[in-house]
């Protein structure tokens, strides 16, 4: 009888020998690797990221609420958001210490 403790002895022609397959490409490593791309400017070289921003900035220089709170969130990151929740129902917490069991 042979061994089926982890499962891999009872088929041993099913194991995978190359591992996982791996995972396509993300959107966000295709767009971060294109961004990072240079291209020739009246200023000279720059990558895309740069000249994002600067089309990112320059609308909000203009005005552009929806550029003004781009800028911000990643400068501030997003504001916090937090929910009132009322209840008449009782609610207990009990707080425990790694090394205690609870009952």
């Amino acid at each position: 009888m042979k061994d089926i403790s982890n499962g891999f002895q009872k088929h041993p022609e099913n194991i995978n020998r190359n591992g996982r397959p791996r995972k396509d490409e993300s959107i966000t490593s295709i767009m971060r690797n294109t961004l990072q791309k240079q291209v020739e400017t009246k200023e000279g070289k720059k990558e895309l990221r740069e000249i994002f921003c600067d089309k990112v900035i320059q609308k909000a220089l203009k005005g552009d609420m929806q550029a003004i709170k781009i800028i911000w969130n990643y400068i501030d990151g997003m504001p916090k958001q937090t929910h009132d929740v009322e209840s008449n129902n009782k609610l207990n917490i009990n707080f425990v210490k790694d090394d205690e069991k609870v009952l």
